[in-house]
């Protein structure tokens, strides 16, 4: 590869000025974008033991499935920042509505009179809280409250969504 190739690699320009990313933001956001895809069909078994008291003390095996997809947005705010990490919601987004059902329940525009949609677009909320909370810097304490932050606020979204559409009787699905 010659200079004026490598150097145009290197960083984008445009209008002489540098773009505020690089190839490498760009292939970082699609790989979290296809990670919050394969999430939401990834379902993780978790086992753990609980007393039933029905006919005396017994234990039994309960099973609890985990969608590891809110863990994802906030390693998506940590990673890319509110900015990029909105772009990857977007992403998602339009992949979910116009490209392949990769929501909860399926996809495309009718996906918008669901109860689920409202916790879709707390993530965006979720990205810039934890995005702006982790900015400044990255310690313990900030991860902590950046991940709280976050599950709260994709959660407060996705109730008043719903109530919203209960309200107005918009949704068609239960």
């Amino acid at each position: 590869m010659n200079k004026r190739l490598e150097g145009e690699y290197r960083e984008f320009i445009y209008k002489g000025e540098k773009t505020p990313f690089s190839p490498g933001t760009l292939a970082v956001m699609i790989f979290c974008t296809v990670l919050l895809i394969a999430a939401t069909f990834t379902r993780l078994d978790i086992s753990y033991y609980w007393p039933d008291f029905a006919d005396g003390l017994n234990i039994v095996i309960k099973k609890y499935g985990l969608i590891p997809q809110i863990p994802v947005v906030l390693f998506v705010s940590a990673v890319l920042g509110a900015r990029y990490g909105i772009i990857v919601i977007l992403f998602y987004l339009i992949t979910g509505f116009f490209i392949w059902p990769v929501f909860a329940l399926g996809g495309g525009l009718e996906y918008i009179k669901s109860y689920f949609f409202g916790y879709i677009l707390g993530f965006f909320a979720a990205i810039i809280f934890s995005g702006k909370i982790l900015y400044h810097k990255y310690d313990i304490k900030n991860m902590l409250y950046a991940a709280i932050i976050g599950v709260l606020s994709i959660h407060i979204c996705g109730i008043f969504y719903s109530f919203i559409l209960s309200f107005f009787n918009f949704s068609t699905y239960a």
